[in-house]
């Protein structure tokens, strides 16, 4: 038997409908998820016990909504999805776990102010007023434990005493003399960049 629903008149549980525009370039497909659900009448023995085997294949189907010329490139979608998702980033960006909490430093220039959340991007510092509106970002961070809703921060306290937590913890951790965090620190504190 096979079961097609269509997403997108999936009903989020907030109570809204989401509705992609036919010009979206997010996503080019009208999508349906298919369910083939296959029965095998077989019954498996094993220790004195009858199993029924039912097996369940997830698909996805679709048409294209525009012409195909005018769809983006093949990797469009992969891209945007590797950079919201820190372990996909194909460059291997200098970073200081600390421990025992397991926050991440991203000490990486290109990564100042970017905020994750257990691997995942999350938003930039100064985007949102409750944190860093009062001063310029001088690392980025992948914290964990941090109460996320819809992808966004819902308790911004958290946040902040996690950060603090993160510094406490890289700074006192002999492992990581060698990556000078505190030099790191000083300098863009005072210049904006790394020291030479």
């Amino acid at each position: 038997k096979k079961y097609k629903f269509d997403l997108m008149d999936a009903t989020l549980s907030n109570g809204q409908v989401p509705r992609l525009p036919s010009t979206s370039e997010q996503d080019p497909f009208v999508k349906s998820l298919c369910v083939t659900v296959t029965d095998h009448s077989s019954m498996l023995q094993q220790q004195d016990q009858k199993y029924a085997i039912t097996r369940m294949h997830l698909t996805l189907e679709g048409k294209v909504r525009k012409p195909m010329k005018e769809l983006p490139p093949m990797d469009f979608m992969a891209r945007n999805i590797a950079t919201s998702f820190r372990c996909l980033d194909p460059e291997n960006r200098l970073t200081a776990t600390a421990l025992p909490s397991g926050h991440t430093l991203l000490l990486d220039p290109s990564m100042q102010g970017q905020i994750y959340v257990n691997g995942r991007f999350i938003t930039s510092w100064g985007q949102d007023p409750r944190i860093g509106s009062h001063g310029v970002a001088l690392f980025g961070m992948d914290l964990h434990s941090i109460p996320v809703w819809s992808g966004k921060i819902v308790d911004f306290e958290a946040l902040k005493v996690a950060y603090g937590q993160l510094w406490h913890e890289i700074l006192i951790d002999a492992r990581l003399f060698d990556l000078n965090i505190a030099t790191r620190l000083l300098n863009r504190l005072v210049s904006g960049k790394d020291g030479i």
